[in-house]
């Protein structure tokens, strides 16, 4: 047979032969019935996942806005940036809001003076700063806690210098990520107190007179005060004033959402909020409450709030000194706005600000003798009304 006619069909190479091509053999494929479900399984798993990752990215975005509106710091490149917008709330409750010119005033006598550079380290190994002014004849020492976002000068513009021509030594401490010291979060106290214990200890070491010292915050400063005193904190601390402060940060962040902004159920946000807070801010937001500290302080504490305070509503101050547990007042002026003690001193011209500058004087020199009894922080000669005065709480001044 010859070789050149081969067929690897088995015939013979003759013309009745089917002649083999590759072209006719044809290959088909049959997958199993399971392999087709497992295909449909992996692409609907695919879709589902993707929706998935979709919704939380979104769920997630709302709780990031928040937590990048409230608590991470901006550059200061960015702050001196013009707003696109500004909150009536923020507006009206500022202490410059129409007392611009004594604000101004005020900032302005605290720049001319001839102040320390203080700093220390925080717990968690930031660097912060504060500016601290020494007394002629100095009978006390007081730091000053300034507020959210604020500063020691701006804040305190009006009693600073009241209180240093009153023999005080200040310490205006700046905030973590405010002011000069360093820090990207702002934690509504859960870090805060313990940068206000520390500088009180700070005091203490420099104080060789062993003069008494006094722990003054106003709004997220007064927080933070009230939360450090369930802490440590030197002998020489006689007391402490918190002026329109927050219960927590949680409370705290539900009334500004809900009359801020009109959400009244947050329970999710919150948690998102509590989320970003704990794995980039390294605390929770239940770190930031005045609860237990309220409970072991036994240091005398004057609670001040404004009645027509939309920034902190007065119900924290009424809270707060409900579960105090040492010497205490409360003190809610009518009409004045966030931070009172700012604006009642200017409500009604001289004689409001006598009124105003006697009782925190007052404040101070019963603070210095009072034991563990309640004490009797406000001459009540200057008020016309009091509710429950024999328990000497829940005062109303009328000015």
């Amino acid at each position: 047979m010859n070789s050149n006619s081969y067929n690897p069909c088995g015939g013979n190479g003759s013309t009745g032969d089917l002649p083999f091509y590759e072209e006719n053999i044809i290959i088909i494929h049959i997958e199993p019935p399971w392999a087709v479900w497992g295909n449909n399984m992996r692409n609907k798993v695919i879709k589902i996942l993707g929706v998935a990752v979709t919704a939380v990215s979104i769920f997630m975005a709302a709780g990031w806005s928040f937590f990048n509106m409230i608590v991470r710091c901006k550059e200061q490149k960015k702050l001196m940036k013009r707003k696109w917008f500004q909150l009536s709330h923020t507006t009206i409750n500022h202490p410059r809001h129409k007392f611009e010119k004594e604000y101004e005033e005020g900032k302005a006598w605290c720049m001319r003076q001839d102040m320390q550079d203080c700093y220390m380290k925080s717990k968690d190994g930031l660097l912060l700063h504060a500016y601290y002014l020494p007394a002629e004849n100095a009978e006390r020492f007081v730091l000053l806690s300034h507020g959210y976002k604020g500063s020691g000068f701006g804040d305190f513009a009006y009693t600073s210098r009241f209180l240093h021509e009153n023999r005080c030594n200040l310490l205006f401490i700046d905030q973590r990520c405010c002011g000069a010291s360093k820090g990207e979060y702002i934690t509504f106290g859960a870090m805060e107190q313990y940068d206000v214990q520390r500088w009180a200890y700070y005091i203490a070491r420099r104080n060789k007179k062993k003069l008494p010292i006094y722990l003054y915050g106003e709004s997220m400063g007064a927080a933070s005060v009230l939360m450090a005193s369930g802490h440590r904190l030197p002998q020489e601390v006689r007391g402490l004033i918190a002026d329109c402060g927050f219960r927590s940060m949680k409370g705290q962040v539900k009334d500004m959402a809900a009359n801020w902004f009109h959400l009244h159920w947050i329970g999710l946000l919150l948690l998102r909020l509590d989320l970003f807070c704990t794995v980039l801010a390294g605390f929770r937001m239940r770190d930031a409450d005045t609860a237990e500290a309220m409970g072991s302080n036994r240091r005398p504490v004057l609670f001040f709030h404004g009645e027509k305070d939309t920034y902190v509503d007065q119900k924290n101050s009424r809270y707060n000194y409900s579960i105090c547990q040492a010497p205490k007042e409360l003190v809610v002026i009518p009409e004045a706005r966030h931070l009172c003690r700012l604006s009642m001193g200017l409500a009604q011209a001289n004689a409001s600000n006598a009124i105003g500058t006697a009782m925190l004087a007052k404040s101070l020199d019963m603070m210095e003798t009072v034991g563990a009894g309640v004490v009797d922080l406000i001459d009540r000669s200057v008020m016309e009304h009091s509710v429950s005065p024999n328990l000497g709480g829940n005062i109303d001044i009328m000015v």
